[in-house]
């Protein structure tokens, strides 16, 4: 049990380690359940009412996850997860993209066995997640290496991976939206040290289908782009609102 007036809803990394870092959320809208990576208490869920989340996973083979980030939940059961990286924790997420850190890994909870296992490791950044309509494959951006891994859950290929798309900046979460497509939030690195942030669309087949400049709004990396009845919301850590924008494609 925490305390609530110690945990009063900011996102100070010093209360963390006491009060939770919900980083990744995944909403489950057929058992009415939201799924939630944590770094400090592992993969989570909340029940259809709401309350306490219930930790489902703390640890991998009994080692403490460091980074957990990006969460989603298919329709058919499995649960998967990503953990930025096996050496820095969030305090450390600079230094992480400084040394170009690989240790990241893609990794996939059984909600039946309670099982978890490692489906890709050795990832540079892994803190986006999401799946195609009908779970053929999941696409994973990694921030430091600059671009999206599709990893095949279906098919021939699967239990594979390849590269999907590459960008001149990192990406972030990735989010898929009404009509099938997708929104990822790219921060792209400019010569005087700060960022560019964007809003990437692009279809499942990997076609760049717009691109809008969030720079004159944000002035540091934003973390999240969802496209929802014609609008544009977005967010990051280190801005206290989220952001509605009226989709203006460039």
């Amino acid at each position: 049990m925490t305390d609530s007036a110690f945990c009063d809803g900011t996102t100070s990394l010093d209360k963390s380690p006491t009060c939770g870092l919900p980083l990744g959320l995944d909403f489950d809208y057929f058992a009415g359940q939201l799924y939630c990576c944590d770094p400090f208490v592992g993969l989570t869920r909340v029940g259809a009412f709401g309350g306490l989340a219930t930790t489902l996973v703390p640890t991998k083979d009994g080692v403490p996850y460091r980074f957990l980030i990006a969460v989603t939940k298919t329709s058919d059961g499995p649960v998967y997860f990503t953990d930025a990286s096996a050496v820095y924790g969030p305090k450390d997420a600079d230094k992480s993209i400084q040394t170009g850190d690989s240790t990241a890994r893609l990794l996939k909870y059984d909600p039946r066995t309670k099982n978890v296992t490692v489906l890709l490791s050795q990832l540079a950044g892994a803190v986006g997640l999401a799946t195609d309509s009908d779970a053929s494959f999941l696409l994973v951006s990694e921030f430091i290496a600059k671009r999206i891994l599709r990893y095949w859950l279906k098919g021939e290929k699967a239990g594979t991976s390849e590269v999907f798309l590459t960008f001149p900046g990192g990406p972030n979460k990735i989010k898929r939206n009404q009509e099938g497509n997708y929104w990822v939030a790219v921060n792209v690195p400019k010569n005087d040290s700060t960022v560019a942030p964007q809003g990437v669309k692009f279809s499942p087949s990997g076609e760049i289908l717009a691109m809008v400049d969030l720079s004159k709004e944000y002035n540091s990396r934003i973390t999240i782009v969802i496209e929802y009845n014609n609008k544009l919301y977005v967010g990051g850590r280190n801005f206290p609102f989220v952001g509605q924008y009226d989709i203006k494609y460039v």
